[in-house]
């Protein structure tokens, strides 16, 4: 019955926010669609699949000019069963001219990454470069410093504003007047998951950014 319209019980005010509700959902809904990379294996090439669904991983090698980026892509465990396979990609490692992969380093801008040494054996380190899987560090208070030393409690403040927590050994000590140089190994067994995908996000944007 009309009576009983929802639409007649609304007020003009009422029912055009609704219309703008609805168009701002069908915008959203018809955004730039998720970009998809779909890889076919050639006829008779079955043993690809199952090789990827039983590691789990596959390595992609990607072309820059004169590097060669070295792309993990793990299998989402969700889709292995699925007709089609999700793979997340991991930030890359470069690979040298020689074939081995090595760690994106990369030189920060002056305090855009700060270091505090819980010990307090590092009084005022400043960071030279970085990698995921070390630092170099510059620091005339660590003179008493030798390869070998081990750190527990190093904080990286990155210019994104996170905090890594890091430990490692130091495996290089450069001395220069009053300057100490300083190459640390990061534990990658104190590095948890979230730790290293901050540092690798940090390292391949800046790569990236001022290659």
């Amino acid at each position: 019955m009309a009576g009983n319209d929802t639409g007649s019980m609304l007020t003009a005010d009422e029912r055009r926010f609704l219309r703008e509700l609805f168009a701002e959902s069908a915008s959203a809904d018809s955004s730039v669609p998720e970009r998809q990379l779909v890889i076919e294996a050639e006829e008779g090439q079955d043993d690809f699949l199952r090789h990827l669904t039983e590691s789990g991983r596959v390595r992609l090698l990607v072309d820059d000019d004169d590097k060669t980026f070295q792309y993990t892509l793990h299998l989402d465990p969700d889709t292995a069963d699925a007709g089609a396979l999700r793979l997340r990609a991991r930030y890359p490692v470069l690979i040298d001219r020689r074939g081995r992969a090595r760690s994106l380093r990369v030189r920060p801008r002056e305090g855009e990454v700060r270091v505090r040494d819980a010990s307090g054996r590092l009084q005022h380190p400043d960071v030279v470069d970085i990698s995921t899987s070390g630092i170099y560090l510059s620091d005339s208070s660590a003179r008493g410093l030798s390869s070998g030393v081990r750190f527990s409690g190093l904080d990286l403040r990155l210019p994104n504003h996170e905090a890594v927590r890091v430990g490692g050994r130091v495996v290089r000590v450069r001395r220069s007047g009053s300057g100490v140089g300083l190459a640390m190994e990061f534990d990658r067994r104190q590095l948890d998951r979230q730790s290293r995908t901050a540092l690798r996000r940090y390292v391949f944007e800046r790569y990236r950014n001022h290659a």
